[in-house]
């Protein structure tokens, strides 16, 4: 979740070649502290390069920067375990392909709406929704949308629902919140 925030954190400002390497840098650490974070690379590249009309080869530059991360992890796994393993492989394939996730219990696509607002206790839970989906539905060019969306609809597809599986997206959340409140002030201060 931090190196998440860092990412994001590095996108959100000027864009310069610093801070696409630190970017990239930070969401590859993402990926090797949790696989799932793999999904999340997809959205902030289709981002630079249809939102922020980034040239190529920055967005190549921001990509080849994710990778150094994985390539250490590769190396490290390679240290420890003997021999090359693939270990996000070894787990995509195995929970996955495999479907041994699904052994833990299944839900339908939308239970992760439910699991929220029951997790958060329900009245803040609703609160923590609303707020989050009108953020979402009002800033559509936003980088958090485009991390967002492409993570909940893969974990959504996925039978297997837990609450825990959506932990790396909480940072972002009280910014869309603080962000929600304060346009809905704005215009609640508008009609006085």
């Amino acid at each position: 979740g931090i190196c998440l925030l860092l990412g994001v954190g590095f996108l959100v400002g000027q864009i310069s070649k610093k801070t696409l390497i630190a970017a990239g840098l930070a969401f590859g650490f993402s990926f090797l502290f949790r696989f799932q974070m793999g999904v999340v690379f997809v959205g902030p590249i289709l981002w630079l390069l249809l939102v922020k009309k980034q040239k190529f080869k920055n967005v190549f530059l921001f990509g080849f920067s994710i990778l150094v991360p994985i390539a250490i992890g590769i190396g490290l796994d390679r240290w420890f375990y003997g021999n090359w393993v693939l270990s996000s492989w070894n787990y995509f394939n195995i929970q996955i392909l495999q479907d041994t996730v699904n052994g833990f219990g299944t839900s339908p696509w939308y239970d992760y709406f439910p699991l929220i607002i029951e997790g958060a206790w329900e009245p803040i839970g609703w609160i923590i929704v609303g707020l989050s989906i009108l953020f979402l539905v009002r800033n559509p060019k936003h980088i958090y949308l485009w991390i967002i969306v492409p993570f909940i609809l893969i974990h959504a597809s996925i039978p297997h629902k837990e609450l825990r599986f959506l932990f790396p997206l909480v940072g972002l959340v009280p910014l869309m919140i603080l962000e929600s409140f304060d346009w809905i002030s704005n215009r609640f201060n508008r009609h006085k």
